[in-house]
């Protein structure tokens, strides 16, 4: 049996973290210092960070967190290649408790791959990983502990109730039974399925399954939240379920790291968002600051009639703001953008669009603040 672990932690297989032959005589294994960990792995980010990188890309934002409190979970010069593929280049990153950063990009981007390294389930092809100060390699099972995971599909039995689910969890993170029923009971009032704890998971709706699933990552009091678009494939109203349990977690102190395709979710839900694409980060800051990046605070959309003169109409929008630009038309539509700093004279602006608009060709108006969807496209 000792045999068989032993080979099991050098030799996992592939998915798995694996151990140097000689980890067992290696003093870091057997006594972790956590506090000092950390410390000294900010000390050699702070170093070793790529400062230039960060002043050339306007779209990455230094942390304000960074000088107030330690991140829970940091990701330092992380690259992950599959042959000749760079899935993951260069990533690095700060996590902290009591808030929610998303993952944002394309198909392919990397974002599922770097959720895979942080549980465990990948290993790094460089890079280090460090969580509560523990060393991403040496410590993975410990780490384990540490983090929830709710990936992208649900894993669930069939013929296993929701209850039994969180039980086997339990179990398998070898909680002792008063304790695991107490946090049972947590789990099933936060996840709102307490009437259906005996139903079996074949019988629950896509919704249902997706909570569940978030549940189980709950079991243990995880302090890491890593969760693979929770909310994909369910309908309005359990996505708003799901909504109110990050929240709460949040507020419970929890880290949370959300990968998501529903811009709207990310804007609603995050304190950070890092977007990244063909593994690299091209984006990282508060939804607020990646806002502000953009050209146009405002965006103005004309539904024009047959008789509107663009140069006319253009020439109207400039008189009342001058940073007013024409970015687009169509045979139907102008859509205007106001540049920032122009907010004050936004009000005058709507006042006169109702009382002259259909003088002169402006059949209705809508206006816009800047999304991140419009970050996210940029």
């Amino acid at each position: 049996m000792i045999l068989a672990i032993y080979i099991e932690r050098i030799n996992p297989g592939e998915f798995g973290i694996s151990q140097p032959w000689n980890y067992l005589c290696k003093k870091g294994y057997w006594k972790s210092q956590q506090v000092s960990s950390i410390k000294q792995t900010k000390i050699n980010k702070n170093k070793d960070k790529d400062y230039s990188t960060i002043e050339n890309n306007h779209w990455i934002e230094s942390s304000s967190l960074a000088n107030t409190k330690l991140p829970v979970l940091s990701i330092n010069h992380m690259t992950k290649r599959f042959g000749k593929l760079n899935a993951v280049m260069n990533l690095s990153l700060d996590f902290y408790n009591g808030e929610v950063c998303s993952l944002l990009g394309h198909n392919g981007a990397g974002k599922t791959t770097t959720t895979f390294i942080l549980v465990g389930m990948l290993e790094p092809t460089s890079g280090s990983i460090t969580v509560k100060g523990l060393d991403g390699r040496m410590h993975i099972q410990e780490i384990r502990k540490i983090i929830g995971f709710c990936p992208q599909y649900d894993i669930l039995y069939n013929e296993l109730s929701v209850r039994e689910h969180l039980k086997l969890v339990a179990e398998m993170r070898q909680m002792r039974r008063k304790e695991a029923e107490e946090s049972i009971d947590n789990i099933l009032n936060l996840i709102g399925l307490v009437d259906q704890q005996h139903t079996w998971a074949n019988n629950l709706s896509g919704g249902m399954k997706r909570r569940l699933s978030i549940g189980i990552s709950l079991v243990g009091d995880s302090k890491v939240l890593i969760l693979d678009e929770p909310t994909s494939g369910i309908d309005p109203y359990n996505r708003r379920l799901i909504w109110t349990i990050i929240r709460k977690m949040k507020e419970a102190g929890k880290c949370i790291i959300l990968t998501t395709h529903f811009l709207e979710e990310a804007d609603v839900l995050s304190d950070r968002i890092a977007v990244m694409s063909k593994g690299r980060l091209q984006a990282n800051g508060t939804p607020e600051f990646l806002k502000q990046q953009t050209d146009f605070e405002y965006r103005i959309f004309i539904e024009k009639n047959e008789t509107c003169d663009i140069q006319h109409i253009t020439k109207f929008f400039q008189e009342h703001v001058q940073t007013t630009v024409l970015e687009r038309q169509s045979a139907s539509e102008l859509v205007f953008g106001i540049k920032r700093g122009a907010s004050q004279r936004i009000s005058r602006l709507i006042n006169t669009l109702d009382e002259q608009g259909p003088n002169i060709g402006i059949k209705g108006y809508g206006l816009s603040m800047t999304t991140v969807e419009e970050v996210f496209l940029k």
